[in-house]
């Protein structure tokens, strides 16, 4: 059996050429060594997006960001940054998340839930079995006035 053929791909990801690096990276006689991406069907950050998503389906870990693609990282790290700071650090959903934690202490104080009734479940799983009946009725104290 000969060598795969090694190729270095310089796309900007749009659907056709997220096709061709499928068809690529199934491809036994090929190996994909390192794409290159930019704007042309969609911006420079999600063709950087894309190719990164396009590349985890062989499962094989591969990232190089050139000179040219630094300013396309930059902005995926701020826009993943404002959401984290807008979003999943909203007072809102720290709310929520002090919430549902004091629900299981008082599950798992008066003994309703046990730590290993708590690994593997999925968010629906959690909720119903904090929905039980046998779930103590949480009291809240305000300390205001």
């Amino acid at each position: 059996m000969t060598e795969p053929r090694q190729l270095v791909l310089d796309v900007d990801v749009g659907i056709d050429d997220a096709l061709m690096m499928l068809m690529l990276l199934s491809e036994p006689r090929v190996e994909v060594v390192a794409v290159g991406s930019t704007h042309g069907n969609c911006t420079a950050a999600d063709a950087a997006c894309n190719a990164l998503r396009v590349l985890e389906v062989d499962g094989r870990p591969r990232i190089g960001i050139s000179d040219k693609g630094i300013p396309a990282l930059h902005s995926l790290i701020n826009a993943r940054q404002e959401m984290f700071d807008n979003v999943y650090w909203h007072h809102t959903n720290r709310a929520c998340m002090a919430m549902l934690l004091r629900a299981i202490q008082e599950g798992l104080a008066t003994g309703v839930i046990g730590a290993d009734a708590l690994t593997g479940l999925d968010d629906a799983q959690l909720l119903a079995l904090l929905s039980t009946s046998r779930m103590p009725m949480i009291r809240f104290h305000s300390t205001c006035g």
